[in-house]
This record gives C-alpha cells, structure tokens and sequence, in this order.
C-alpha cells in the first residue's frame, strides 16, 4: 500500500533496517514515549515502555513496522483515538540494550531510564523507589551532551516524527517549527545542524521554548537531511505535503 511505501523508501542513513528503528524508536521515544514505572498495591515495581500517538493509518503501520524489528506490541485504545506501542515484558532485553547503546537525549527521559535501571533487578524495594524518585533530580543531576552523538541523524528523524510541526499557510508563508519542555540545548542542536538563522524563543514565565523557520534555505536542508534519515509516519506525509508546497 501506499502507507507502507512511506516507510520503506529511503537509504536509512547507511544503517540495517533494524539498526534505524532501534536509533529512531529512541528520538520517538524522547518525544512522544514514557518509561514507566509502576507499583501494584506497594508490593512490587511494573515497568514498561510506551509510546501514545493519533490513531492514523500511518502511525499505526509505521508502530508496527518498529515492532517487527525490535518487539513490542501495538493496539488501539480510548474510543479508536489513540494508538499505542507497548512493551512491557523487562525479559525483552533488546528494548532495554537499544537504551544503552542509544541512550536517549532529553532530560525526562534521561531520569526515567535511570529509575528503570536501578530497580529492573530489585522490583520489591518499594521505599527505597519512592525515595529516589522524589529525590531523582538532585541526587542525580542530568548533564547534557556537549556534541552530537553519533546516532545524532537518526535520532532526529524519529524525534521530530514525535515533535516537528510542517506549517502550510494560505499567504504561502510556510514554516517548519519544533518545541521542547527544559532542554533548549536540544532545539539549539536543531538550530545548528539545520543552519537555522532564527533564535530559540522562551514562552514568557515558562521553561517551553519555540525554534521556528521560514526559510527556503533551510528547508533544503531539511530535505536533505530526511531523503537519508526517512520519517516512518504520519509526519511524513505532512512533511511531504510541506517540501512539494516550498520547493515549488
């Protein structure tokens, strides 16, 4: 079908397959996805991964063309709104390998893989859970990368599948816009890799920053950048929607 075509065209940044849905699982992880780490009745600790996107035929199939390669189940939820990728067997190691391999970049992910990571293997020690997760950001300060990984491309594609916007205008005054809670090292990253003449903006009495451009320029390098590192879901075909509009 056409939906699934979206997902396989593209070189995938010289990685397998595999190897890109692993990198790109992370950036959409980091954006739309939760580590989570639950309690039943105070008697021992549940984790799992999640991703929540807007049920669309391509948000589905690209969920389930991530599955394949690295596991985890997709189902449909809240009234056929919602649909979700879910692992929460800790047996999967792959899902928990790919997280140390390909560490993810944004702060609240940073804390909730390492609550994971403390208590995967002591899933009765309630008190001492609720101890560090009350205490997690000042016992264990995040400190941002001062480069790009090397995965950097990869994770990008699948960070902006979760948080890029395509803005197409009546006046043709078209945009491609990205924002982030904390972490604006992040969206200057952005900034920097896409040769983004616009500044970060910090919504005012808040910590939500804005990048946004306009820029011809710049959309060629962003057509650059996604023709080797593909988005798999419905943001691509907003994004394709977008690059027909500005490169015409």
């Amino acid at each position: 079908t056409l939906q699934m075509s979206l997902i396989i065209i593209g070189n995938y940044g010289g990685y397998s397959i595999k190897e890109y849905c692993k990198i790109f699982w992370v950036g959409l992880m980091d954006g739309d996805g939760s580590i989570q780490v639950n309690h039943w009745n105070k008697k021992y600790l549940q984790f799992r991964f999640v991703i929540k996107l807007k049920n669309t035929l391509a948000n589905k199939n690209m969920l389930i063309f991530l599955a394949k390669n690295i596991g985890g189940n997709v189902r449909i939820i809240s009234n056929e709104k919602f649909v979700i990728w879910v692992e929460n067997d800790i047996e999967k190691i792959i899902i928990y390998e790919i997280s140390n391999i390909y560490p993810p970049l944004t702060s609240r992910k940073y804390y909730q893989l390492l609550l994971k990571k403390k208590f995967i293997n002591n899933t009765k020690d309630i008190d001492n859970y609720f101890n560090e997760r009350n205490n997690k950001y000042s016992v264990h300060p995040f400190i941002q990368s001062s480069s790009y990984p090397h995965y950097y491309g990869t994770w990008l594609s699948g960070f902006i599948e979760a948080e890029g916007c395509f803005s197409i205008r009546a006046n043709n005054n078209h945009s491609f816009s990205i924002e982030q809670n904390d972490d604006k090292f992040l969206l200057i990253y952005i900034k920097e890799y896409f040769c983004i003449q616009s500044q970060v903006n910090q919504r005012k009495n808040t910590n939500f920053f804005v990048l946004e451009t306009y820029r011809k320029s710049t959309f060629v390098n962003i057509n650059n950048h996604f023709s080797k590192f593909p988005l798999l879901g419905e943001k691509k075909i907003s994004y394709l929607r977008f690059i027909d509009l500005t490169s015409m």
